[in-house]
């Protein structure tokens, strides 16, 4: 799993106040507990009750009349903080920070059973592969829509990688929705950010709905353009229903084209 930025904050904020309420709120409670118990219970028969706006000041006394007495109670104190802590974390949860492999060629692990057969997917973009913890968006560095791989594209033309459906064309045309015959969704994003693009220089070939054929033309679009606008061309191909198939695995071949296979799941 990975860990979003905005619930490592929250966690961080939220430890920090359960910190300061025990230093400042369970430790004076604590010591005025202890001063019930020595010559220093007139602090409570003189009007000290255990209502916060009013403890902390017994407390706060106590402490200056008994420092030696301080360090117990903050060894409590610590003790508490702990616990406190501990149980928050398991209450708000947390989530642990994998390494990412750098290699190209992964065996995805899941608890999803093994399919009898392994069902290959031909490149729907011709040029370079990479792995994609190279891509530079975390979104799919960091392989958080599925496992797959990415293409440095050659040539501006994506293909059907399989038989099956359009399930979606992105309005800006820059990326596509697949589905196979056998359930393998697909996601193929043209570019990095191309979002921004509004659709200029993209040219889909077909409309959400529609069937294909595998090599039959998707989109076509304009990567000398598309560059000159600032834009990275790598191309990430993700299996979007990764958790469905108990293994996904990349090709290892560092050129592709639309008749090369460049992933398998089972």
């Amino acid at each position: 799993m990975i860990r979003s930025k905005s619930n490592m904050r929250f966690q961080i904020l939220a430890n920090f106040i359960l910190i300061l309420f025990t230093i400042f709120v369970i430790t004076p409670f604590i010591l005025l507990i202890m001063s019930s118990f020595t010559e220093e219970s007139t602090l409570i028969r003189n009007g000290y009750s255990f209502f916060p706006e009013k403890f902390s000041l017994g407390a706060y006394a106590y402490i200056w009349k008994n420092a030696s007495k301080i360090m117990r109670a903050y060894g409590i104190t610590i003790l508490v903080t702990v616990v406190v802590t501990f149980v928050a974390t398991l209450i708000i949860g947390f989530e642990d920070i994998v390494d990412e492999d750098d290699d190209l060629d992964f065996v995805e692990e899941s608890n999803a059973q093994l399919l009898d057969n392994e069902i290959s997917i031909t490149s729907p973009v011709e040029g370079k592969v990479i792995p994609l913890t190279e891509v530079k968006d975390p979104t799919f560095s960091q392989e958080i829509l599925g496992k797959g791989a990415a293409i440095i594209p050659e040539k501006g033309v994506v293909y059907a990688p399989f038989d099956g459906k359009v399930d979606a064309v992105f309005e800006t045309g820059h990326a596509l929705g697949l589905v196979s015959e056998d359930g393998v969704e697909l996601l193929i994003h043209v570019g990095i950010d191309t979002v921004n693009l509004k659709g200029k220089y993209f040219t889909p070939k077909k409309k959400s709905g529609d069937t294909m054929k595998k090599g039959d033309i998707l989109l076509e679009f304009d990567i000398d353009k598309i560059k000159a606008d600032g834009y990275d061309v790598t191309t990430p191909i993700i299996i979007s229903n990764t958790e469905q198939f108990a293994k996904v695995k990349a090709c290892e071949d560092k050129v592709v084209t639309k008749k090369s296979k460049l992933l398998s799941v089972q």
